[in-house]
């Protein structure tokens, strides 16, 4: 067997140098990243020479490697300009089509059967998140903003098709806020390829098409906020922009927006700040006079958490002063995906306060969240909780901060949550400098032993 002559990767090597990054440097910051992101990585100064001279790691070290010389670089550098890689994004490789050249509903089809494939399913967990520039798809139809919904979009009652679909998306919502988003999402998977995205099949007239898009969009929005919340965060990307794409198909506003909010949320999660808040201002742009209200003031909660977590803290303020109309305005919107509930948007407030440094308006905030959630939002509990015992500890309240903590762990256990596995990280290292104080000692060591459903491979 002739073996393939290694040729030194001389991209690689001028990209590290243009950097100002050392072999050791390079592994090391490839490591970090794969932490975040879930994936535990070993490789040293070594590996990178090994790289340098021409040989090629496996997924997701070229994306990794990728994304660490983007952030040194100040600019986007693709996992094929590095050498590591023979190019493509990785879907072309699992028989899946890439980009926007087939309809939304054939490549959503096409990604459902392979997250349904045993084989396939691994190398679609591994495939890394992207923080490039999203182009945000025009509406399909000719109506302008004032024409938009005003909430969820429910179904033509002539059309029975499409009110299933809403009807389901009601369903799936409800069973990840009470189990988290591993429980069911083989379900829902299994629902969007064999009985939702078949009706198209059946759709007469356009108008019955735009209904079904619409519905497809709403549940392919829940399917990527239920793989994010599983760790696998490059899928759950894909998901994402399906669902745009789907609701410009669709003609549905209100889901482009839920969509783009989400997406943000994704991104600053994921330690991509820039990106988070370029989503956020896309969301805003496309916001028209009348976009649902609570998705307005929740998107510029968001804005104004990113805002500042970067330093902009007057321009913060002024989101959290400009959502309170909408805030108010959305008093009686019950919309049906409930991610974007008064609850929610008090959350992403006290967050936004929380970076603030004003930890008693985040209290406060977080409390009224707490009270307007449903009781079976077993996973929003858990998160509130978490979020409240790091906004008490940051103002000093130890005692108290420990009386959240141990609701969490006592609500968290039955959630199969990533949100809520990482919030039990930020918890361990909040505490971390009070394992000797009395109130917390206790409590720090439960922090360091408890596990919270460990992480699944998604069936």
């Amino acid at each position: 067997m002739v073996q393939r002559e290694r040729v030194p990767n001389q991209h690689l090597r001028a990209l590290v140098a243009e950097a100002g990054l050392t072999a050791q440097g390079l592994a090391r910051a490839i490591n970090t990243l794969g932490a975040r992101y879930g994936t535990r990585l070993t490789y040293d100064r070594t590996s990178v020479a090994h790289w340098l001279n021409g040989s090629r790691p496996p997924a997701p070290v070229p994306e990794l490697a990728a994304q660490v010389l983007s952030r040194h670089l100040r600019r986007r550098v693709g996992a094929h300009e590095t050498g590591l890689t023979s190019g493509g994004d990785g879907w072309e490789a699992l028989g899946l089509s890439a980009g926007p050249r087939s309809a939304p509903a054939v490549r959503l089809d096409e990604l459902c059967r392979a997250d349904l494939d045993p084989v396939r399913r691994p190398a679609l967990n591994r495939v890394m998140y992207r923080a490039s520039e999203v182009s945000v798809p025009p509406y399909a139809g000719e109506r302008d903003a004032e024409g938009a919904p005003s909430a969820f979009v429910v179904a033509d009652v002539r059309l029975p098709a499409a009110q299933s679909l809403y009807d389901m998306t009601v369903i799936f919502v409800a069973l990840g806020e009470r189990h988290g988003g591993a429980h069911a999402r083989t379900s829902l998977i299994s629902y969007l390829a064999d009985s939702a995205l078949p009706l198209l099949d059946d759709a007469t007239t356009e108008a019955a098409r735009r209904r079904l898009g619409s519905g497809l969009a709403w549940l392919t929005q829940v399917l990527a906020d239920a793989t994010m919340d599983t760790g696998s965060h490059g899928l759950a990307q894909r998901y994402h922009r399906l669902s745009l794409d789907l609701a410009a198909a669709g003609d549905d506003p209100s889901v482009r927006l839920v969509s783009l909010a989400s997406m943000s949320v994704h991104a600053h999660l994921l330690g991509h700040r820039a990106h988070g808040l370029a989503l956020a201002e896309a969301g805003l742009a496309a916001a028209g006079p009348g976009a649902p209200p609570l998705v307005r003031a929740f998107l510029l909660a968001q804005r104004g958490h990113l805002r500042a977590r970067t330093g902009c803290s007057r321009e913060a303020v002024a989101d959290l002063s400009a959502l309170d109309r909408y805030r108010a305005e959305g008093e009686s919107e019950a919309g049906a995906y409930g991610a974007f509930a008064r609850a929610s948007v008090d959350f992403k407030r006290a967050e936004a306060f929380l970076a603030l440094g004003d930890h008693r308006t985040a209290v406060a905030v977080l409390e009224a969240s707490l009270r307007a959630r449903p009781v079976d939002h077993v996973r929003a509990h858990a998160l509130t909780h978490a979020l409240l015992a790091m906004a008490h500890l940051r103002a000093g309240r130890l005692e108290v901060a420990c009386h959240h903590s141990r609701t969490f762990l006592d609500t968290a256990g039955s959630v199969d949550s990533h949100h809520v596995r990482s919030a039990l990280g930020r918890l361990r290292a909040e505490f971390r400098p009070y394992h000797r104080a009395s109130p917390s000692a206790a409590l720090v060591e439960r922090l360091a032993q408890d596990v919270v459903r460990s992480p699944v491979v998604v069936a």
